[in-house]
């Protein structure tokens, strides 16, 4: 079976924030641990892109990671409603990058990566063997210290509740 994460991460480590957030947005979610300074949350709505009212209703730094084995892997950050940067590699017969909008400089003036644990060969793979051996999809989120990255989706977590520990689940 392959792989399908989505997950939204928020800077910080104030859960009731996306509490707020996730009611403001009336959506159902839920929240995990907060870890290395970032709470990370799954919506039950998701669909591989950031949900409109989730970004509307942000009021921080977060960030939207969606990686699919057989298919690509992408990455969103906001601070606020403004997107400030964005990544999407896709792959089927060839890859495909969009990296028109990636400002890594933001995630620099953000303090989320320091610059000796980034390496721009991450996001320019030439060939698929150097993009499976390189996961630079887990070395991003490695980067920026997300703990929850790897088979993490709503109904990942849905099915696998009792597995995380002070677990809260947010309803409209």
């Amino acid at each position: 079976m392959s792989q399908f994460s989505e997950s939204y991460h928020f800077r910080g480590e104030d859960r009731q924030e996306v509490v707020k957030l996730l009611q403001e947005s009336q959506l159902e979610g839920y929240i995990l641990p907060d870890k290395q300074g970032w709470v990370t949350f799954v919506v039950k709505e998701s669909n591989f892109e950031p949900l409109p009212a989730i970004i509307r209703n942000n009021r921080g730094v977060l960030l939207h990671y969606v990686y699919a084995e057989d298919h690509g892997w992408s990455l969103f950050l906001f601070q606020d409603e403004r997107e400030v940067s964005r990544y999407i590699c896709n792959w089927d017969d060839e890859i495909r990058i969009d990296n028109l909008g990636m400002d890594i400089q933001a995630f620099f003036n953000l303090g989320l990566i320091h610059e000796s644990n980034f390496q721009a060969e991450w996001l320019q793979p030439q060939s698929f063997e150097e993009l499976f051996d390189t996961e630079p999809c887990y070395k991003m989120a490695q980067a920026l210290g997300i703990a929850y990255y790897d088979w993490i989706s709503y109904h990942s977590v849905l099915h696998n509740a009792n597995e995380f520990e002070n677990l809260i689940h947010v309803t409209p």
